[in-house]
């Protein structure tokens, strides 16, 4: 008895002791700075017990600001971080620089950068002895004094030749503080650049353009490069006053400066510029009924890729307005993501001033999130085929108003028009169906099916996405199904498996005679023509 009283006793001992060092299973914080002048972590490092709760906090020497958590971080900007200890973990501070000179004015209002140490600054971050050499020069090669009038504000000269007044210095009040807002939000908001006027010491002139005037015939509305390296715009009579054109070719100058390969005017990137910039107008005047005349385009050929532009259509693509006009009714989208959705507009500016080698397109998928992204999109799609349910009810009547014009003025062609892939009469139904070649949805694009005389029918509707593009990437879709009652739309999510197959059972009311099969394809692919085929079936 005696014996077995010790047995259990030391299997009681080393049981407690087994317990008692599972509980006190300990693991390591450690932290690094970068740059390590940039500031400081508490607590910099130590042991816990697993299961702790822990916050960490970053904190920013003077003309620094603190960036975001590496390491076990994951990129985190909250601060403090509050982290679980279950196992090591290691935290990467990033700090970055805001005041580079150091003299107590952030870098996004510094007007001059290269302030010497000591030296007392204004508001604008500039000394006595820097005012001086940061006076403007006026200088242009497109006019002068003598046959030109000018009038000067902030960074920017308006020149117009002195026969040609029209009111022009009373207007020039009005675009002055239409640049003015462009300069700020794009400096202080957008992380974009001043253009390298500024550098050699030179205004960003803007020229008011009439026929026979003292300025080039060939002259338009946009943004050039003079003969000094420069950017200047040139618009016509009433162009300066125009919110929209001004937010949008404002904009442009600030594009000028921008680092990312990936961003500049060619190929599969071209498309971003015009984009932003409308996207940017858009965001100051969305309530005008001008402000999105090309919106229509969006529904009218949505198979075609959202990065389409002048530079990179597909062999057989017709050159024509309907197509075209792509890159400039993009905004649609990059609104949609920001005011509908709520991503955040940093991500649509950001990647111009990163020096980054990958596509716009390609930076959103990374930024906001693929799985996001691709849910955004396809949600989008529903809202352009709910009627482009995110405009004003002014703004659709005018977009398509646009086209009829056109289309009448013989511009562009209703033979263009490709709303619908595929059309299905409920009364008469196939066993399967397939978009024509030509229709079929490219890299995030998106295909209509129309189907008619659906109303008090049920449908299992099944989808089968083929696994690979025309050119070998791999597929992944997004379905929505929208229904119509008169003049009000309803979207529901069509789930599928692994982006590429499923089911979807949909009941349809006595006055929904016709619905809508939204298919979206969001491959993780980016440049490039290449399509993606599918097959559907109904069955009632």
């Amino acid at each position: 008895m005696r014996l077995l009283s010790i047995i259990l006793l030391i299997f009681v001992f080393i049981s407690c002791a087994e317990e008692t060092s599972e509980l006190l299973s300990q693991y390591t914080l450690s932290t690094q700075i970068i740059p390590t002048e940039g500031g400081s972590v508490s607590p910099e490092d130590g042991e816990f017990n697993g299961g702790t709760q822990i916050s960490v906090e970053a904190t920013p020497n003077q003309y620094y600001e603190f960036v975001k958590w590496g390491g076990d971080g994951n990129g985190s900007g909250s601060n403090p971080i509050g982290l679980t200890v279950n196992s090591n973990i290691k935290l990467i501070a990033e700090f970055d620089k805001n005041d580079d000179d150091e003299d107590g004015i952030l870098d996004l209002e510094d007007l001059c950068s290269n302030t010497l140490a000591g030296d007392l600054v204004d508001s604008s971050g500039c000394s006595d002895s820097q005012k001086d050499t940061l006076s403007l020069t006026l200088n242009s090669e497109y006019a002068n004094l003598s046959n030109a009038n000018v009038v000067t504000c902030g960074i920017f000269a308006i020149w117009w030749d002195k026969n040609f007044d029209h009111n022009h210095l009373s207007e020039s009040d009005v675009t002055c503080e239409y640049l003015k807002e462009v300069r700020e939000r794009s400096l202080n908001q957008l992380n974009m650049f001043d253009p390298p006027n500024l550098d050699v010491g030179y205004y960003v002139n803007i020229y008011i353009h009439h026929e026979e005037d003292i300025f080039p015939s060939y002259w338009g509305n946009g943004v050039g490069t003079d003969s000094y390296g420069v950017p200047y715009w040139a618009t016509g009579h009433g162009g300066a006053v125009e919110a929209p054109n001004v937010f949008h070719e404002g904009f442009h100058i600030f594009q000028y400066n921008q680092n990312s390969p990936g961003f500049r005017y060619t190929g599969d990137g071209m498309w971003y510029t015009e984009a932003t910039a409308q996207w940017f107008a858009f965001t100051y005047t969305e309530q005008n009924d001008n402000s999105i005349v090309e919106a229509a385009s969006l529904v009218m050929n949505p198979q075609i890729t959202l990065w389409h532009s002048f530079q990179n259509r597909a062999p057989n693509d017709p050159v024509t307005w309907l197509y075209e006009v792509r890159q400039y009714s993009m905004h649609g989208y990059l609104y949609y993501l920001t005011d509908i959705e709520g991503v955040d507009p940093k991500y649509i500016t950001s990647g111009f001033s990163e020096n980054v080698q990958i596509t716009p397109q390609q930076y959103h998928y990374e930024k906001i999130g693929g799985s996001n992204l691709r849910r955004y999109f396809g949600n989008w799609a529903a809202a352009n085929t709910s009627d482009l349910s995110y405009l004003t009810r002014g703004q659709v009547a005018r977009a398509y108003q646009e086209v009829n014009g056109l289309i009448n003025a013989g511009v562009t062609s209703a033979d263009y028009i490709n709303t619908y892939a595929i059309e299905i009469d409920a009364n008469d139904l196939k066993s399967s169906y397939e978009p024509p070649p030509e229709l079929r949805p490219r890299s995030w694009a998106y295909n209509v099916i129309k189907v008619i005389n659906s109303a008090n029918k049920t449908f299992e509707i099944n989808f089968s996405g083929s696994e690979k593009g025309s050119q070998g990437a791999n597929s992944y879709f997004e379905n929505r199904i929208v229904t119509k009652s008169g003049d009000t739309y309803s979207t529901t999510d069509f789930n599928l498996d692994n982006g590429l197959s499923g089911k979807k059972t949909i009941s349809l009311s006595n006055d929904e005679d016709e619905f809508y099969i939204v298919v979206s394809s969001v491959p993780e692919q980016f440049s490039g023509n290449q399509n993606y085929n599918y097959s559907i079936s109904l069955v009632e």
